[in-house]
């Protein structure tokens, strides 16, 4: 494996800091929320912006397509 090799296989991983955990903004809860209900969670999301008309669909999932916000202006 040559040294390029090596750097594109890079396996360690680094905790953060309990300071920069503390002050971070995405708390677990949040990543708990999208996990349980993905499209909620990101119609929620979106809810929090403001929109000059407000998308119809959040989610359109098609083979080899994928649109978020459907309908947004």
């Amino acid at each position: 494996m040559t040294q390029l090799e090596n750097l594109s296989s890079e396996s360690r991983r680094f905790a953060p800091s309990p300071e920069f955990v503390a002050q971070a903004n995405a708390k677990p809860e949040l990543f708990e929320a999208a996990k349980s209900d993905r499209l909620k969670f990101w119609a929620d999301q979106a809810a929090a912006l403001h929109w000059d008309k407000k998308w119809d669909q959040v989610l359109d999932w098609q083979l080899r397509l994928q649109s978020g916000l459907l309908g947004e202006s």
